[in-house]
């Protein structure tokens, strides 16, 4: 039953992305050198290491699921309920969004949001 609530909490972070990923491609006025660098990833956290402060993240749209590793610099933003906090509050299973730069192959955060705290994880 959990994992059944997992997957249908991904499924609506994934439906979020393709919105996103709709709106802005509607959207006229950017440069196409700053779209194509500037992306916004919504999913799970499935793996974190601090030490190298990268996180991979697993995203999907329809049954294509997809893991990014994003290094997390330590200038970059963090954000929960509007306020900032530290990359020690992500943990494996929370869904977050995060805003990134630089070439699809290795991503680097720019914001992070957490959207969700994993189950069972204190708030």
């Amino acid at each position: 039953m959990r994992l059944l609530h997992g997957f249908v909490r991904l499924a609506l972070a994934v439906a979020a992305v393709a919105m996103l990923a709709c709106s802005a491609g509607a959207q006229s006025g950017a440069s196409s050198r700053a779209s194509a660098r500037a992306a916004r990833l919504v999913g799970r956290v499935v793996a974190l290491d601090d030490h190298a402060r990268t996180l991979d993240l697993l995203t999907g749209v329809g049954h294509a699921l997809r893991i990014h590793r994003v290094h997390v610099p330590g200038g970059a933003v963090i954000k929960y309920q509007g306020m900032e906090t530290s990359l020690s509050r992500l943990t494996r299973g929370c869904t977050v969004s995060i805003a990134c730069g630089g070439p699809p192959s290795s991503p680097e955060a720019t914001e992070v949001e957490l959207l969700e705290v994993a189950p069972g994880a204190k708030p």
